[in-house]
Order: C-alpha cells, then structure tokens, then sequence
C-alpha cells in the first residue's frame, strides 16, 4: 500500500461514452440498455403489424401484384430476426467466450436479413411494374440473399477471426460487435454510397434510355 490508489495495478481505462451505452448493463443483469434500445421499437412495431394485420390482408388481396405481399413478408421476417437477437443477447453472458460469439452470430444474422431485404426492394423499386411474376420473385430473392450471404460471412470472419481492437472492453475484456473492423465497414459503406448515389442520378443520365425505369 503506497498511499495513493490504495495498491501499485494500473488505473482502470475508461470507455467513452460511444463504447459505454453498448455494453453498459442494468443493475447488474445481462440486460444491457443498448438491447433494450433496440427491443422497445421493434416490439411496439410488430404490435403495430398486429393490429394492422387484418387491414393489411384485405389490402394485399386487392392487388395483384406479388411484389406487395413480397415487401410484408420481408418487414415480418425482419422484424422477428431483431427481436430474437435481442432476446438471446439479454440471456446470454457477452463476456464470456461463448456468449460473445453468439452475440456476434446473432448480429451477422440480422445484417444477412436486413441486406438481402434491402438489396430486394431497390431491386423491386427499380424494375417496379416489369416484374409481377413470382418466378421473377424467386430470382431476385435468391440473388441478393447470395450476394448478402457472402458480405455477412466476410463480415463474420473477420469480426471472430481478426476483431478490431478500436471495439474492445478494456474493464470487460471482450470485443463488442464491430461490423467486420473499421476498414471492411468504411469500405462496404463507400461502395453502398456510391450505387445509391447512382440510382439517383438514374433519371438525368443517358443510362436512363437503356433502362425500364418507373414513373417515380
């Protein structure tokens, strides 16, 4: 004992804030405030779907085009994935090695979802009114859950493989979440920027004579 912290270890790092709010845990549990941020809308939202549901049928049996019932299942099917993670991740205990790798198992899934979802529906929105069979469908499905089955698994890999130590819990001793290290989420980010930047400017190119686009 020297007088000063009460013992010669180091003192202990502190998080910043960014950091903090993503594995900070209520009153002690494995419930962290980051999950409940996320469990709260979601479940406010299927309750929404809920009680939207019967007006929803009755809209989607009065179109014909598949692309509609197409959307709705999608927004379920994405909307379930989130709220499961969120409840596996308040069971499970991050900072042990196992409860770790479910968490990011559990993240990567939902990035699978939520890209293929949103890869489908620029797809749709594009090539709305040229595609109402649901072969065409199918396709399309089939096509952006492989392109999004390849980024996640990269993403995967390189998140329990290499993690990047900007997303690592010193006072926890674990890795949080980090989207694949900050070089793999710039650059999927850069080139999701550019394409969207692109159909943008669809409408005032000279492409624009070679594609099918909608109306608006």
């Amino acid at each position: 004992m020297d007088g000063t912290n009460g013992s010669d270890l180091p003192p202990v790092k502190e998080e910043t804030f960014c950091k903090y709010v993503l594995y900070y845990e209520m009153n002690n549990s494995r419930v962290r405030i980051w999950d409940l941020i996320i469990l709260i809308p979601n479940a406010l939202f299927v309750l929404f779907l809920v009680l939207r549901f019967n007006k929803a049928q009755l809209k989607l049996r009065a179109t014909s085009s598949p692309i509609f019932l197409t959307f709705y299942t999608l927004v379920w099917g994405n909307v379930i994935i989130s709220l499961i993670r969120c409840a596996v991740s308040m069971t499970v205990n991050a900072a042990m090695p196992v409860g770790g790798l479910i968490d990011k198992i559990l993240w990567v899934t939902v990035r699978f979802f939520l890209l293929a979802t949103e890869m489908s529906v620029v797809i749709f929105g594009l090539a709305f009114g040229h595609m109402d069979s649901r072969s065409s469908i199918r396709y399309v499905l089939l096509a952006t859950s492989l392109i999004s089955l390849a980024f996640t698994v990269t993403q995967g890999t390189l998140e329990i493989i290499m993690p990047n130590d900007m997303f690592h819990i010193d006072t926890r001793d674990y890795d949080l979440f980090g989207h694949g290290g900050m070089l793999f989420w710039f650059t999927s980010s850069l080139v999701f920027a550019v394409i969207y930047f692109i159909i943008l400017l669809l409408p005032w190119i000279p492409l624009r004579e070679y594609l099918a686009l909608p109306s608006k």
